[in-house]
């Protein structure tokens, strides 16, 4: 049976996403479908839209047969980490080929390029840190490195899902693999379509498939939905930041590069802009520059309230496989097959354990997964608090909610 995985956000899901999905299976001859869905927080640096139940069980309703969460380490890095891990779990759950939506839909191209980035030499290393040291991001870097070296296809990297889709090949070729990849082009508007930060000046005409943010832009528009954005943190950030930043003793300079992704100059500025006070929004704004994004702003500041440090990704990037899956949601197909996988861990101890049901499944975990799981829930459980204490509403934990296969 062919097995084919989609690493996804859903965020929210979309027609685009459900185009997405019936291509996938159509030009792969998949019996099952699997995705690796962002948890609570996702890779532009913002809290989901929806929870990730729901948007678990929206994914299954449309075609989807297994969701495993992707966990915020991993969620809330760089398009090379967040493509690695996601790369892992499908592995991990036996996926033969992996789709992805891009731009281009020339999977030859994309294969092409991702093979030369994958094998750089010192010479065109260089020439990419001298990019970024002029101020540019690191996409921007890129593209310009390898129109200095004269590379035809240096175009492919003017499109964020091109770009996304590169970090998968690559990542493929980085753990061995014997995994095939096909692309769909995308249809409708491009990823970041309406997003400022991301795609000042875009052409956002075409609507038949509206975007993940215009669709988010949309729906806050229309005062209809419940959702949570960065500034809704703001206190927790605050709190956090200022009881790392002003310990006991008289000095009040804290070393924020200990957390992912923050370098030392980084970790000044923040020390320099927490003088004053700041919303989430504001603090991010004000250390954004021309080669660090407002994403990667707003994730590094996520790293510091959820403790995801340097460490914890170096663990997980060394690691061939997970420390865990964490399953979401699945279909009555998708429930057979991981009882087949869960009889295959009993046999095979390397494989990563399933997680379903908490209560029952924790007992089986190593102590790192174990670990790891924990610091999982934590962010869970503040994504919940913070939506009580907005709304006044409960939305699912990770304990009390049962999958039901078939119904979602």
């Amino acid at each position: 049976m062919n097995i084919c995985g989609i690493i996804a956000e859903y965020n929210p899901f979309h027609e685009g996403h459900r185009y997405h999905i019936e291509k996938s299976r159509e030009m792969t001859n998949a019996g099952l479908m699997i995705s690796v869905m962002s948890g609570s927080f996702t890779q532009r640096g913002i809290p989901a839209f929806f929870d990730k139940f729901s948007r678990a069980e929206a994914a299954v309703k449309n075609g989807i047969d297994i969701v495993c969460e992707m966990p915020p380490a991993a969620s809330l890095s760089s398009a090379e980490f967040f493509a690695l891990s996601g790369v892992k779990a499908l592995n991990s759950l036996g996926a033969d080929v992996i789709s992805f939506g891009s731009e281009s839909g020339n999977i030859s191209e994309l294969t092409e390029l991702a093979g030369f980035l994958f094998n750089e030499d010192e010479t065109f290393s260089e020439l990419v840190k001298k990019r970024l040291a002029e101020g540019l991001s690191y996409p921007a870097a890129l593209q310009k490195a390898l129109d200095s070296k004269g590379h035809p296809l240096s175009r492919l990297l003017d499109s964020p899902n091109n770009t996304l889709g590169l970090e998968y090949l690559k990542a493929i070729r980085f753990l061995e693999l014997d995994m095939k990849a096909v692309t769909v082009k995308r249809a409708g508007q491009a990823y970041h379509a309406g997003e400022e930060f991301f795609d000042a000046g875009r052409d956002t005409s075409d609507a038949s498939f509206p975007s993940s943010s215009s669709l988010r832009s949309m729906l806050k528009a229309s005062g209809s939905e419940k959702y949570l954005e960065n500034d809704d943190f703001t206190g927790v950030l605050s709190g956090r930041i200022h009881s790392l930043a002003t310990p006991f003793s008289m000095q009040s300079r804290y070393d924020f590069s200990v957390f992912a992704d923050i370098s030392a100059d980084l970790s000044d500025k923040i020390n320099n802009e927490i003088k004053k006070p700041f919303t989430f929004t504001d603090l991010a704004m004000r250390l954004k520059t021309k080669n660090m994004t407002f994403a990667r702003i707003c994730r590094c500041l996520w790293h510091i309230i959820l403790d995801i440090k340097k460490e914890d990704v170096l663990k997980i990037r060394q690691s061939r496989t997970c420390d865990y899956l964490r399953i979401l949601a699945f279909s009555e197909k998708g429930g057979r097959y991981l009882k087949e996988y869960r009889l295959r861990t009993e046999e095979d101890p390397s494989l990563p354990k399933l997680v379903q049901r908490p209560a029952r499944d924790l007992s089986g975990l190593s102590n790192t997964a174990h670990m790891a799981f924990f610091k999982d829930i934590t962010a869970s459980n503040l994504y919940r608090q913070v939506y009580y204490e907005k709304y006044k509403q409960y939305i699912p934990d990770d304990y009390s909610y049962t999958i039901k296969p078939g119904t979602v």
